[in-house]
């Protein structure tokens, strides 16, 4: 018995954690509700074509 408590809990475990994405390396990246958001890193003043 305590083998089948062993695996119930070890699965619990493994659905209580929510799916997190690793933080953007770039400007896109999606939010949690699936929206995509761009992220623009721009200095004020500066020039553009």
């Amino acid at each position: 018995m305590s083998q089948k408590a062993g695996a119930t809990s070890k699965g619990k475990s493994q659905s209580r954690e929510p799916e997190r994405t690793p933080p953007p390396l770039g400007p896109v990246a999606v939010d949690p509700k699936g929206c995509v958001t761009i992220a623009i890193h721009a200095k004020p003043g500066s020039k553009q074509t």
